[in-house]
């Protein structure tokens, strides 16, 4: 609010105070000149202004980056009836890592981390809270499960908007989805490009790396029921354009079935440390991805490196989707082993299967994590979206890698 004490012809001298939502004075300018440097007849009063309805929009409208609408809600506008909240962000070089300059797919791990935790703005006061009750490390929200639907591509001159919204919860764990949209920088329509699904559950924090579960806080509680479902049918999301949702993974070559093993494609061991923590303390949920993406390319690269070389193969490789399911938590410093398998492939396509352990110094092993993935590869823009054939040098690599463990099954099978 503001008092003007004084006024001459062209200068307003007076005092500015902002206040929070209780009235109590967070900042007070005193003495403060504001000049008049111009006017026109044309310019809106402040009251014409404070009127003016904002613009809803709709499906296929084009819609441009605001710094005015980084975050909002939508009351009632889930599928069903729950209340959305959206925010929204650039891109930048660091984003677009593919070599077509689109989004990495590790992106959007990143992204739903800052949707779940950034929900709490639906309440100003709320928000604030939320993080002192988890950052005084009495209770904490860790991950069950993260899965993620690519529907499209992303690029460097893109905005990009969350909306997330919560599917179920009770009084220990809560089921929430985010869809996410491209906004065109310059303008232009707008496209679905993912959707991600994370279950997390509420822990009473016991010490370094134990934990149980335990109710959450009475609060959180509450601001958890505030966003549940207000029916029980969903409605069909907006129509948007999605696409790489029909992108198709060419004739099945091979899966792993019955008593079948998965062959082994890579394994690394992670040295972890604080850089991969966050405010809870465990390890965050957003590296089990990056793991994933590490052993995929390098796995690759040795097939073929002309699979990251999008002249070559006129096209680049997709995550298509990509999830993890953890078992129990991991803590900085720990050493995690990420294994990563061969459980199917096509002709432009392959999925992977992933498991996560904790390793000792006295050679102990505990799971902590399964993860599955599908990368295919798939057209550049300007072409007919589809999957390209594997490469003759990397589909040779992957039959070398099936035979190879077939052969060693039998050998277990006969000895």
């Amino acid at each position: 609010r503001s008092t003007i004490t004084k006024k001459t012809e062209d200068t307003y001298v007076g005092d500015v105070c902002s206040t929070d939502e209780a009235g109590i004075v967070l900042e007070e300018l005193t003495d403060y000149h504001a000049k008049i440097l111009g006017r026109r007849e044309d310019w809106p009063c402040a009251s014409e202004l404070a009127a003016t309805a904002q613009p809803s929009i709709g499906a296929g409208e084009e819609e441009t980056w605001s710094t005015n609408s980084c975050f909002y809600t939508l009351d009632d506008a889930g599928p069903r009836g729950q209340v959305i909240f959206a925010f929204r962000f650039p891109l930048t070089f660091r984003d677009s890592a593919n070599p077509l300059r689109t989004v990495y797919f590790t992106k959007f791990a990143e992204w739903m981390g800052k949707a779940r935790e950034l929900s709490g703005m639906l309440q100003a006061d709320f928000h604030r809270r939320l993080f002192e009750t988890f950052g005084e490390g009495l209770f904490g929200g860790v991950t069950n499960s993260f899965e993620t639907t690519i529907l499209g591509r992303a690029g460097h001159s893109d905005v990009i908007e969350g909306r997330i919204w919560m599917e179920h919860c009770n009084e220990t764990e809560y089921t929430a989805t985010c869809e996410w949209r491209r906004l065109p920088f310059t303008g232009g329509p707008v496209e679905r490009i993912g959707m991600t699904r994370m279950q997390t559950s509420s822990v009473q924090i016991l010490g370094h790396g134990l934990a149980r579960p335990a109710p959450w806080p009475d609060d959180f509680y509450e601001f958890l029921v505030g966003m549940k479902p207000k029916r029980d049918v969903a409605a069909p999301l907006t129509s948007l354009s999605e696409s790489l949702a029909t992108v198709e993974t060419g004739d099945p070559l091979w899966s792993a079935s019955g008593r079948e093993l998965k062959p082994l494609a890579n394994r690394e061991i992670f040295s972890t440390s604080l850089e991969d923590s966050n405010l809870v303390g465990n390890l965050y949920f957003g590296n089990y991805s990056v793991w994933q993406g590490r052993l995929r390319d390098k796995f690759l690269y040795g097939l073929d490196r002309n699979c990251f070389d999008a002249s070559q193969v006129g096209g680049q490789l997709e995550c298509l989707f990509f999830g993890t399911r953890h078992l129990r938590e991991a803590m900085p410093f720990d050493e995690v082993e990420v294994s990563m398998y061969l459980s199917a492939l096509y002709k432009g396509a392959a999925d992977l299967w992933f498991e996560y352990h904790r390793v000792d110094a006295d050679g102990g092993r505990e799971k902590l994590a399964v993860g599955e993935h599908r990368v295919a590869l798939v057209s550049a823009e300007g072409r007919a979206t589809g999957t390209i054939e594997w490469p003759e040098p990397a589909r040779s690599g992957f039959e070398r890698l099936i035979a190879a463990s077939a052969f060693a099954e039998k050998t277990r099978e006969s000895a």
